[in-house]
Order: C-alpha cells, then sequence, then structure tokens
C-alpha cells in the first residue's frame, strides 16, 4: 500500500502539468483558454466517386471518408500564421494517387509537404501549442524552426522532387492548381466537346472496351466513348479510380496512351484527352488522329 501511495504521489504532478489540447468550434484551446484560431475549409471538388475499396490502400480519405480539410491557423487576432492546404499527386513512380499536406509557415520562409494521416492536423496542433507558437499571441520565430524541423525529418515526407515532376492539384473547392494544363480553347459543355465554337466530338460512358486494348484496363474503372460529330466513335478514356494515370486509345492505335495526372473532374479528364485527340498543328487546323 505504501509503495502504491507513493507511485501516485508521483503521478499527480505530471497530471497537474499535461495539457489537455483540443480543437473546437474555430478554436484552439490549451486546458479550457483559447490558444490560437483555426478556420477549416472541406468543401470537397466534384470528382469521379470512388466506390471500390482496395485492401492494400492506408490513410486514404476517398477510401476511409475521413476528414481531409484546409486549416489556416491564427492569433486570436486573426493573424493568419500556418497554412495546411490538402493536395492529391500523380507521379509516374507511385502507382497510386498520393495523398498530402502542404504545409507553409510564411513567417519562417519554410514549407513541407507530409502524407496525409487521419490525425495529421491533431498531432499539427499539438505541436503548435506544445512548442509554443503563438504565445499571448507573439510569434516565435525560433519555436517555428523547431517545429518546423521535427515535422521535416518525419519518414512520411513527401520529396519535392515528386512533386515537381509529377502532376497536383487541390482536393478541395479553391485555389488554383499548380500544372492545370494548356487546353488550347477545348471546353466541356454537358456531354458536347468543343474548341472555341466548334463541335469536335461528344462522349459517353461507358461499360464496355469496344475495340482495342488497354494497359491496365480493370473492371472497376470508368470509361467513356468520344465520337465524332457524325456518330463515329474515335477513341475509348479509361479512368483508374484511385491510381496515378489515365488511358486514351484511339480507333486506330494499337496500344493505349497514359497521362499521368492528379485530375479527376470528368469534364476536365475528357477535355485533357480531347487535347490529346485533337492536336493543332501549325497552321491553325484540327488533324485527327
Amino acid at each position: 500500500m505504501h509503495v502504491l501511495r507513493c507511485i501516485l504521489l508521483l503521478l499527480v504532478p505530471l497530471a497537474a502539468t499535461a495539457q489537455k489540447i483540443r480543437m473546437q468550434d474555430g478554436k484552439v484551446l490549451k486546458d479550457g483558454k483559447v490558444y490560437c484560431l483555426y478556420e477549416q475549409q472541406n468543401q470537397k471538388r466534384n470528382v469521379l466517386p470512388v466506390n471500390v475499396v482496395e485492401s492494400s490502400l492506408k490513410d486514404n480519405p476517398e477510401v476511409s471518408g475521413t476528414d481531409f480539410s484546409n486549416y489556416i491557423f491564427s492569433t486570436s487576432a486573426s493573424e493568419q500564421l500556418i497554412f495546411a492546404t490538402a493536395k492529391v499527386l500523380s507521379s509516374a513512380p507511385n502507382q497510386y494517387l498520393q495523398y498530402y499536406y502542404n504545409i507553409k509557415f510564411p513567417l519562417i520562409g519554410r514549407e513541407l509537404n507530409i502524407i496525409y494521416h487521419p490525425y495529421l492536423i491533431e498531432y499539427l496542433t499539438n505541436d503548435i501549442v506544445n512548442m509554443d507558437l503563438m504565445s499571448d499571441d507573439m510569434w516565435n520565430d525560433m519555436n517555428a524552426r523547431k517545429l518546423f524541423d521535427k515535422w521535416n525529418a518525419k519518414p512520411t515526407v513527401v520529396p519535392y522532387g515528386q512533386i515537381e515532376k509529377g502532376s497536383v492539384r487541390n482536393y478541395n473547392v479553391g485555389g488554383a492548381d499548380e500544372d492545370a494544363p494548356d487546353l488550347k480553347g477545348i471546353t466541356v459543355v454537358g456531354h458536347n466537346i468543343y474548341r472555341d465554337s466548334q463541335l469536335l466530338a461528344t462522349y459517353n460512358r461507358t461499360t464496355t472496351v469496344s475495340f482495342g486494348n488497354i494497359a491496365g484496363f480493370r473492371k472497376d474503372d470508368y470509361i467513356f466513348s468520344i465520337v465524332s460529330p457524325e456518330g463515329t466513335e474515335i477513341a475509348l478514356v479509361e479512368v483508374p479510380r484511385l491510381r496515378s494515370v489515365f488511358y486514351i486509345l484511339g480507333k486506330n492505335d494499337k496500344t493505349s496512351t497514359p497521362v499521368y495526372t492528379a485530375e479527376r473532374v470528368e469534364e476536365k479528364i475528357i477535355a485533357m484527352a480531347a487535347n490529346y485527340l485533337f492536336p493543332l498543328n501549325a497552321s491553325g487546323n484540327i488533324p485527327v488522329k
């Protein structure tokens, strides 16, 4: 009994000094008092839905349905100081799309990219408080650099080289994509594909591969058929739900062409495929592949 009493007495100071940190209604609370503020933006883009679960995928917000919002942390005076933006990366070395946070610290000129995890923002919030980045509404450069160094050493940091060579999009609505392709005037309205006001083709979703062979084809992938204004099928576009690529198979092509992109908005995928199928030559004419 005496030993147990001693252990309990030793634990009391620890319990007394432990900080209770939580996020609630736009406020980061430390022991019930406001430490700083946060804004959450979670309006997801209207992308092709994912309803197939692949057991090999871990911590994927499309599969798990867990939160993948944008966050901005600011002082109680609303001075915005830390930005965590939800991003999606497609890169040739990665079989699947990679979901990650771009975290920026503008006042120290640093940023890092780190693979998504359902509790990542909670961990970041705890470190913002525990490492005291905004005590009494005063930004602490030295502590911010320590936090950055700690997080930049994590094994889940995404290398800049991968991002620079890949395709990146924002997971949520808002903000310009960093590598939006030049579609040379191509737009998709309804199921019609135009260059400026000229109708190039129409498209529709199909469940069959009507010709040729699409590399990497899986039965749960999206397939779109592109048809000329005269009604002749021109090409097929196959879009895997979670992978880093989509494929274009022209009617006269022997093999499909992979396009590595993080884009999963249907109209943008179709516009990218049309840009490949209907390239402008030097004279401004449109030779059909």
